[in-house]
Parts: structure tokens; C-alpha cells; sequence
């Protein structure tokens, strides 16, 4: 773990590129941080979406919160090919709103986690020596990013697939033509 906020968390990298001071930067949000707050009681918002919780994201940002939805009519950029959008709460709830979208397809997060592109590789690199587990960069349904998760439960469910999976497979199942690599398992 790279500090004790993101110990055993999921996170999502939504942004890669240049802040305000002209540095590359990393920017994610914590997907299994909730708090007990709804955005009715956060931010007065009515309709459909009002009951849903309201997510600590990180340790970095300001006053604001931030909506990711797999809504592809509001119009927004995909955040890469992970069919996650991110804002169109106007759309999602507005007046001029014709369609009532279910609330299981938005998820809202204050604040963020931002990293360098070093400070991620040694992320990445990192193990512990008494358990294991390490950070590792997956590609995971939109359902895993926007399902409501109790603290460290998505974090538990991507450890436990992960897990599996590698104990499941040998190198006698590797579709890989690739004879260059003689370690497909290698990290």
C-alpha cells in the first residue's frame, strides 16, 4: 500500500495528463470509501439519484463532488474504453431531463487521489513482505466501478478473483505465441 488511506482499497483511474501547474499527474477515485451521506443530504439533490451515497474519493480536491455513470446519451467522453462517463448530472436529473435513468448507473465521489507517473510505478512494484499483496492494475466491468461497496469490499472481491485466477492457471494454458517470453507469469 502506498499510504494507510488507500490501505486495501480499489481505485480507478478516470484522467491521466497536465494539472493546473503543468505536471503529468494521475488522477483516481477510491471505489470502496463510502460515506454515510447521501447526496440529498450533500448537496440537495431530488429525484432518483438523491438517495445515492456519496464516496470518498482520495485525499486531494476540493469542496465539489464528482459523478461517474455508464450513461452513454449524456453525452459525455468515455473515460478511455472502461464505458464509464464522467458529469451530466444536468442531464441525468435536469427538467429538460426526458428520460429517468436508474440510480445504479451513478456513482458520486468528493475528492480524488492524484499521483505522479513515478509514484504509481513504485505503486506498482511494491509487495508486502507479510501478506503478499500488492498493487495491480486490472480492467474490470463498469458494474465493479459503479456498485455500491462497503469499506475495502471491492478491494476484497478484485483480490479474490485475481487470486483465483492465477492459482488456476498454468502455463500449459497460455494461448500466447510468443516464444520470446519464458515466463508469461512474470510481473
Amino acid at each position: 500500500e502506498y499510504n494507510h488511506y488507500l490501505m486495501r482499497s480499489a481505485i480507478f483511474v478516470y484522467a491521466m495528463g497536465l494539472d493546473e501547474y503543468d505536471e503529468y499527474v494521475i488522477r483516481c477515485v477510491v471505489l470502496d470509501n463510502p460515506t454515510p451521506f447521501t447526496m440529498a443530504e450533500m448537496a440537495s439533490l431530488t429525484g432518483n439519484l438523491s438517495g445515492n451515497l456519496l464516496y470518498r474519493g482520495g485525499n486531494v480536491g476540493g469542496e465539489t463532488a464528482m459523478m461517474l455513470h455508464a450513461i452513454k446519451e449524456l453525452e459525455k467522453e468515455e473515460i478511455g474504453t472502461s464505458g464509464i462517463y464522467e458529469g451530466g448530472l444536468d442531464g441525468a436529473v435536469g427538467v429538460d431531463s426526458e428520460k429517468e435513468y436508474p440510480e445504479t448507473s451513478f456513482k458520486f465521489f468528493f475528492n480524488y487521489c492524484q499521483f505522479s507517473p513515478d509514484e504509481m510505478e513504485t505503486m506498482l512494484e511494491e509487495v508486502d513482505t507479510d501478506t503478499g499483496d500488492g498493487w495491480m492494475s486490472v480492467e474490470v466491468p463498469t458494474k465493479v466501478v459503479l456498485e455500491d461497496w462497503d469499506k475495502n469490499d471491492c478491494w476484497r472481491f478484485l483480490r479474490n478473483v485475481c487470486k483465483t485466477r492465477f492459482l488456476n492457471e498454468s502455463p500449459e494454458e497460455d494461448d500466447d505465441d510468443d516464444d520470446d517470453d519464458p515466463d508469461p507469469y512474470s510481473v
